[in-house]
């Protein structure tokens, strides 16, 4: 859904599967779930946001805590250069898959 010119107060609000032009958030809790439904575009442009914090949900959660244990688990270099690019806009890389990328408990 499309959101234009709307105010946000004291509540949560949903990110995934919506997009926000010169929206107000007031004092809200900006919700990431990592779903995606569709062809639905989700961001925000020309918004304002005041004493917001941003909650992550669901997929987008569990996505932080591999993150989260990669990065101490000495892949501090690749995480970094992730969020580099976070930071300068890129899109995500999808590097080639491994031909053995298969993980086994030890048993035959």
């Amino acid at each position: 859904m499309k959101f234009e010119e709307k105010t946000f107060s004291n509540g949560r609000v949903q990110l995934d599967n919506n997009f926000f032009d010169r929206c107000t958030f007031n004092n809200c809790q900006l919700v990431v779930s990592g779903t995606k439904s569709g062809t639905a575009q989700t961001g925000m442009t020309n918004c304002v946001l005041n004493e917001v914090t941003l909650v992550f949900d669901g997929p987008a959660a569990s996505t932080l805590q591999m993150l989260t244990a990669l990065y101490g688990g000495g892949f501090k270099h690749i995480i970094d250069e992730l969020f580099d690019d976070v930071r300068k806009g890129l899109p995500t890389r999808n590097p080639p898959q491994a031909r053995d990328a298969s993980i086994t408990d030890g048993r035959k």
